[in-house]
Order: C-alpha cells, then sequence, then structure tokens
C-alpha cells in the first residue's frame, strides 16, 4: 500500500512538471513535443478547447483498448499518469511563458518535460498516448520494431502540428524539443554512471592488467579465451572505465603491447566500487 501510494505522489509529480513546461516554454511557441499532448496543443489552436482537456479525451478511448488488449498494472498506472499530466497542463495555464525564443524553449522545455516524464517510467507506467498505440500496432505487425512505431507516430505528429500551425519551422524546434526530452529521461533512468568497458587481447595480458590496477585504480577481470583460428589458450582482459580514462587506458595498452587488439565499448551505467554504490 505504501509503494503504490509512493507511486502515485511521483507520478503526479511528473506530470506537474511536464505541464510546468508545457505553458512556461512550449505552448505560446505553437512547438508540439510530439505524442498526444503535441496533437492536442494543435488541436487546441482550432477547437480552442483547453489542451488538457483535448488530451484525456484522445488518451481515454486509447487506455480502453489497452485495458482490453494489453492489461495487467502497468495500465491502471498508466491511466494515473495520464490523467495527471493531462489536468495539470491545464492546472498550470496561468503560467507565463518566459521566453518567445523558440529554439531557448525548445532546450529547456525538452530538460524539464524529461525530468516529469521520466519520474512517470520509474515507477514502471507511461503517459498513454503513443505508447499504447504503438504496442497496439506491434500486436498485429511485430515484425516493426517498438522504437520504429514511436518515432514513425512522432513524426507524423509533429507533421501534423506544423500544417495546423501554418508554420514549418516549428518542425526543427520541435524535433530538438523531443530528442532534449528523451536525452533527459535516459540519463535520469540510468544516470550519470556511465562508463566505458575495453577488452584487451594481448600476449602481455598480466603486465597490462597490473599497470592498470596501478594507474588508473580500476579493477581488471582475466577471462580465459581461445582464439577460433590458431585454437590457442590465451587471457582477455575486461575493464570498465570513465570515459575520460579512455585515452589513459590506451597509452598504457600501447606503450606494453603495441600489438594488442583492444575493444571499446559503451556502458549505460555502471554499478559498484569506483562508479556508484548498488541499488
Amino acid at each position: 500500500m505504501k509503494k503504490r501510494t509512493t507511486d502515485i505522489l511521483i507520478m503526479i509529480l511528473g506530470g506537474m512538471l511536464y505541464g510546468i513546461a508545457f505553458n512556461l516554454f512550449l505552448s505560446d511557441n505553437q512547438i508540439a513535443p510530439g505524442g498526444i499532448s503535441g496533437l492536442s496543443l494543435a488541436l487546441n489552436y482550432i477547437l480552442k478547447i483547453p489542451t488538457g482537456i483535448i488530451s484525456l479525451c484522445l488518451n481515454l478511448p486509447l487506455l480502453f483498448f489497452a485495458m482490453r488488449y494489453i492489461g495487467g498494472d502497468f495500465v491502471v498506472k498508466t491511466l494515473i499518469a495520464t490523467a495527471s499530466l493531462s489536468l495539470s497542463i491545464d492546472a498550470m495555464s496561468f503560467l507565463p511563458c518566459i521566453t518567445g525564443d523558440p529554439l531557448i524553449a525548445a532546450l529547456f522545455g525538452g530538460v524539464l518535460m524529461g525530468v516529469g516524464l521520466s519520474l512517470t517510467y520509474m515507477r514502471g507506467a507511461s503517459t498513454g498516448g503513443i505508447d499504447i498505440i504503438a504496442k497496439l500496432i506491434q500486436k498485429r505487425a511485430p515484425h516493426i520494431s517498438y522504437g520504429t512505431l514511436l518515432f514513425a507516430i512522432d513524426v507524423a505528429i509533429i507533421l501534423t502540428a506544423a500544417l495546423i500551425f501554418q508554420n514549418i519551422t516549428t518542425v526543427f524546434y520541435a524535433a530538438i524539443a523531443v530528442f532534449v526530452s528523451t536525452k533527459a529521461v535516459d540519463t535520469a533512468l540510468t544516470g550519470m554512471n556511465t562508463g566505458k568497458v575495453a577488452f584487451v587481447f594481448s600476449r602481455r595480458a598480466n603486465s597490462i592488467a597490473k599497470a592498470v590496477m596501478t594507474e588508473l585504480e580500476r579493477g581488471v577481470t582475466m577471462l580465459k579465451s581461445i582464439g577460433g583460428y590458431s585454437g590457442e589458450e590465451k587471457t582477455v582482459l575486461l575493464c570498465a572505465v570513465r570515459p575520460h580514462q579512455i585515452y589513459k587506458l590506451r597509452s598504457i595498452v600501447s606503450e606494453i603491447d603495441g600489438d594488442a587488439f583492444v575493444i571499446f565499448t559503451d556502458a549505460s551505467q555502471v554499478l559498484g566500487e569506483g562508479f556508484t554504490e548498488k541499488a
């Protein structure tokens, strides 16, 4: 019960932050940030009905279908999050637009909007709208990726809004807002504890491991491997480092073994000693 109450309160806060971003930055600058809220903003321009009310009316049929075809706790939470977001858009409409510069509006509006959305996603819900449309379409066309569906629907909504506003430049500002919002959501969900993972293939693996642990103060895992062509048994070093330590790691490897084969890959989040405490 306590967890459910916490979930609801955080989703309401997320909806409020979205409503603040929508009114302070996006609405008066005619920046439709994709999704049902973006379509609702465009329809508000024609119908003169409050944007939040339009958003809620568009979402309710989608939530009905989601309840029927998807079901589960996800839909219940999404209903709460959707209602919070839609009502917050109208409840915060008294807030003045604080900038007439659409670029600044897209950037800062996107960040605040992303923070609000991330609070909803953290509680296992979505804000309805195109998330549900994409899920329903994917049930009928599973060969189309979920990300592709979301992107296509967002593009269609942004273009529709531009036609309604009769201002093609709003497309570019809306794209910026959506991009920034997505990055803000990613940062909030995965944290700032990103890193790089290095795989080092070398005949001098022991020397490289000692240098990394001494000079970078990073742990190294030694993995046994067998060459596919040679059949020779080798040692592969696995090491997680901060992005700014990549250059130093490359220098260490190069100095010890100029013939070493190194692969670097991204780690969206690294938990543990030297990075962050485990959740």
